[in-house]
């Protein structure tokens, strides 16, 4: 069913638009899961896809008291519908269809987010397994990171957690302005944590590709999570296979037009050669699922 938001918080973080949408009946979301988003006043006959980025619905201040359901987005404009996304304000409206797709706790990825309230949980279930969790992102992949950060604060990952991202310039990686509260709350929950950016033309951080930071700094045992373009989620997994890492999972990006596999517009060929939608087996899938099980050589 499609819903009607309001919008209550719009801002620019670098060259993207960071939108948090009051949305009735929204349902929760989790990390990698997304939404079919389009401006209530739009041109464009279809909406566009765009990954949840954060979702309060489910958060209690007091025991039995929640939140309005906002949930934010991250819009990167590279056409006319993100353009009108990206050029809304405060009190418009637009219309959503979700949370859709399959997120990291439906694939396996991660434990599914508890029910946790505004201080740190007195317990928690991790993932299991001494390695880290590893998040890597590129660009606009940035977006399901801070409901992801909730799901890890939720379920006390004490092995700890390395966020690595890479942009093309330090303009992008403003965007890491998103992470902020969620990576203080995994400190205040002391879940060891670390941050690793890089950018193209070497302006901020690293200079280099987010890969190179991978393959220098990935252990056997880690478990890797990933968002970004196509091609670096391909780098990743032959990164992961290198070094022995078997557990990954990847948030892929294609084009979608309906996003409940009913248009086939967002049909890939995965490791087995079949073809699938992406909006129904997806957007997350096992690193062996999507790309194969190939070792990979130096």
């Amino acid at each position: 069913m499609r819903l009607v938001g309001r919008v209550a918080e719009a801002a620019f973080v670098g060259p993207y638009a960071h939108l948090a949408v009051e949305i009735p009946g929204w349902k929760g979301a989790q990390s990698g899961q997304f939404a079919m988003i389009q401006a209530a006043e739009s041109r464009c006959f279809l909406a566009r896809p765009f990954s949840v980025s954060d979702d309060e619905t489910h958060i209690e201040t007091t025991p039995g008291t929640h939140h309005a359901a906002r949930v934010s987005f991250l819009v990167d404009e590279v056409g006319r519908g993100s353009g009108e996304l990206a050029a809304l304000r405060v009190d418009d409206r637009v219309h959503v269809l979700g949370p859709l797709g399959r997120g990291f706790a439906a694939a396996g990825a991660v434990a599914p987010a508890a029910r946790r309230t505004a201080a740190c949980p007195a317990a928690g279930v991790g993932r299991g397994g001494a390695g880290r969790l590893v998040i890597v992102a590129g660009g606009a992949g940035i977006a399901p990171l801070p409901l992801l950060l909730r799901e890890i604060e939720s379920r006390l990952i004490r092995s700890g957690v390395l966020v690595l991202a890479g942009f093309r310039s330090s303009r992008e990686a403003q965007a890491l302005c998103i992470l902020d509260d969620g990576l203080e709350r995994l400190r205040r929950c002391r879940i060891p944590s670390e941050v690793g950016i890089t950018t193209e033309d070497g302006s901020f951080g690293f200079a280099g590709m987010v890969t190179d930071l991978l393959d220098r700094d990935l252990q056997p045992d880690d478990t890797v999570l990933v968002c970004g373009p196509s091609a670096m989620c391909e780098a990743v997994w032959k990164v992961c296979r290198r070094h022995g890492v078997r557990r990954a999972w990847f948030s892929l990006e294609t084009l979608m037009a309906c996003g409940v596999g009913s248009c086939h517009g967002c049909v890939t060929r995965v490791a087995d050669g079949t073809l699938t939608r992406v909006c129904r087996r997806g957007p997350v899938m096992a690193g062996e699922e999507a790309f194969g099980a190939e070792e990979e050589t130096t």
